[in-house]
């Protein structure tokens, strides 16, 4: 008896090795998280809520986790490099008032659920996480929705002098209805950087009041980092150099329905920088930055752009300079005091 079970088991492994029965996988789970959740809590039920950085130690392949309204911060102690970190395959859904069964069922507008960098001293950024959130070398499975981050202050060495809200290392995570306010970063993206061929797809998502000591007080695109925005504004950010919108070097990102307003930089192009990039731009708006210098809706630097029904309007210091061997397509767009191409006005 005992020779012929060793052989069954011997025979149902191979089978197994074989794929004549299918191994066993994880099924979906949604993991849910309020304010008040505690870390020994399952986080299967409203009820049984758990803290989020519990959720996405305990998230698997597949697993969705919701997010009640109130604030959350990285650590309760005072570690500035805590942070919220991305996972492939699990989505973070913020706007639930907790109490939903259905994902469809949450308000992300009306049930505020903000992710917060403001450790140490409540309302002083000096003690501030350097990244409110981070995603290193995840996917597009890896997802935000619903969520406000702030409060992010990004002056460590590099790279945690960048991406005070959200910093990408060599990520593509996937983004609905974020809203980047009041991060900061004594470097470079205060809003968000992506690094390292960093390609993020962003959908309806707002990069407001965010300030950067360098460039890029909305989003800092770095090393063939190719970003997708559909749907995106960009309004009032502050670059102390160049950039207070965009800063994009050597990176191609593309964008359709985008607003950059109200942005303002130091030295040159308040609404976008371009150095060594070919951004590809449709249906994009430029309306009122302000820049120290030149070019405060585009400045363009050995870079060639192409812009396509867009307009350019009301930016200090020039709606579009090409500098330094940069040659912008620009065609059936309306740019205040003209540009030359195809349909223009």
């Amino acid at each position: 008896m005992k020779r012929r079970t060793c052989f069954h088991l011997v025979v149902f492994g191979a089978l197994l090795l074989l794929g004549a029965f299918p191994m066993p996988t994880h099924a979906q789970a949604v993991l849910h998280v309020t304010p008040t959740g505690s870390p020994a809590d399952d986080c299967s039920t409203w009820t049984d809520a758990c803290d989020l950085q519990t959720a996405l130690t305990l998230a698997e392949d597949g697993d969705e986790i919701w997010v009640a309204a109130g604030t959350y911060l990285p650590t309760s102690g005072a570690d500035r490099s805590a942070t919220f970190q991305l996972k492939n395959g699990v989505a973070l859904y913020g706007g639930f008032a907790g109490t939903e069964t259905d994902r469809e069922a949450r308000d992300w507008e009306a049930n505020l659920t903000i992710l917060s960098g403001d450790i140490g001293t409540p309302d002083n950024n000096t003690d501030n996480a350097y990244h409110v959130v981070r995603a290193t070398s995840v996917g597009s499975t890896a997802v935000l929705d619903g969520l406000t981050i702030t409060g992010g202050h990004a002056e460590g060495s590099w790279p945690e002098n960048c991406g005070g809200g959200m910093l990408n290392d060599g990520s593509a995570p996937t983004l609905s209805n974020v809203t980047f306010v009041g991060n900061t970063a004594a470097g470079n993206g205060a809003g968000m950087a992506n690094l390292s061929g960093s390609s993020p797809a962003l959908t309806s998502c707002t990069f407001s009041g965010n300030s950067a000591g360098v460039d890029a007080g909305g989003m800092y695109n770095y090393g063939s980092s190719s970003p997708s925005l559909i749907g995106v504004s960009f309004l009032g950010n502050v670059a102390g150099l160049g950039g207070g919108g965009m800063f994009n070097a050597l990176s191609n990102p593309t964008l359709s329905n985008v607003v950059l307003s109200g942005n303002s930089s130091a030295s040159h192009g308040a609404g976008m920088a371009n150095l060594q990039s070919s951004p590809a731009l449709v249906n994009v708006t430029f309306s009122h930055n302000t820049s120290g210098g030149v070019g405060s809706g585009i400045y363009n630097d050995n870079s060639s752009p192409t812009l396509r029904n867009c307009v350019l309007w009301g930016s200090t210091g020039g709606q579009v300079v090409d500098a330094s061997g940069s040659a912008s397509t620009i065609a059936y767009s309306d740019i205040q005091g003209g540009y030359t191409g195809t349909g223009n006005i």
